[in-house]
């Protein structure tokens, strides 16, 4: 059950700096249970060093990482669907790092988060 979430979409070039000034975010707030999602077809190998220190320097905040390409966008679309909806009183902030060019995908994550009323942020980068 997380009530922070963090959802990046586009090419590993940004991760590192966005999830790091997330993180600092994150700790500041006094927040627990953070998903951070990643939807990239970057190889894991070029991805985990990037997010690998932070999420091992911050376990304690129960952080949960999915990482998932977007041929699968739509199946992990629905199970973060569900997720929200389950926990939808409980969600203090949804925050959406998305590479300019890949806004097909934040759009629809932002249609079921409009038709679900929780708002969220976005950042296009």
């Amino acid at each position: 059950m997380s009530n922070r979430y963090l959802i990046y979409i586009g090419p590993a070039k940004m991760l590192k700096p966005v999830s790091e000034k997330y993180y600092k975010e994150v700790i500041t707030s006094g927040s627990k249970n953070l998903t951070f999602l990643i939807v990239t077809n970057t190889p894991l190998r070029r991805i985990i060093p990037q997010i690998r220190d932070i999420v091992l320097n911050n376990i304690a905040l129960g952080i949960t990482v999915y990482i998932v390409s977007y041929g699968e966008f739509n199946q992990m679309l629905n199970h973060l669907k569900e997720c929200i909806h389950n926990n939808v009183d409980e969600i203090t902030s949804i925050d959406i790092y998305v590479i300019r060019g890949y806004k097909e995908y934040s759009d629809k994550i932002k249609s079921f988060l409009k038709d679900l009323n929780i708002s969220y942020k976005e950042v296009v980068l």
